[in-house]
């Protein structure tokens, strides 16, 4: 799996090379990212290059959020227009945090 993480202070930022989060790949990227996030409370993906997600991609997006905690919180930088409707018609755009650059990002 190629993905590349960057961390600074509490933000870890996550920029996977592969186009699907899919079956295939999901608990790879999955536990990747768990395995980093021990100091940190705000992970960011950027989604530039996934042009598909599917239920195995957001069930893996699901569980790095719960393993941040309660006071943990997951950005979704540039998601292609058919990942961001897969987000809006399951309501976890309402959960995930969806910004179009990653100078929107929040630290």
């Amino acid at each position: 799996m190629q993905c590349e993480f960057i961390q600074q202070h509490h933000t870890l930022t996550a920029r996977p090379a592969f186009t699907r989060l899919d079956a295939a790949i999901a608990s790879e990227f999955m536990r990747a990212c768990k395995h980093r996030l021990s100091d940190c409370s705000h992970l960011v993906i950027d989604l530039g290059r996934i042009e598909f997600i599917d239920s195995a991609g957001i069930g893996a997006l699901v569980a790095v959020l719960k393993g941040l905690g309660e006071a943990g919180r997951v950005t979704l930088v540039a998601p292609a227009r058919s990942v961001r409707t897969v987000f809006q018609m399951t309501r976890l755009d309402q959960v995930f945090h969806l910004v179009d650059h990653e100078a929107q990002v929040a630290a």
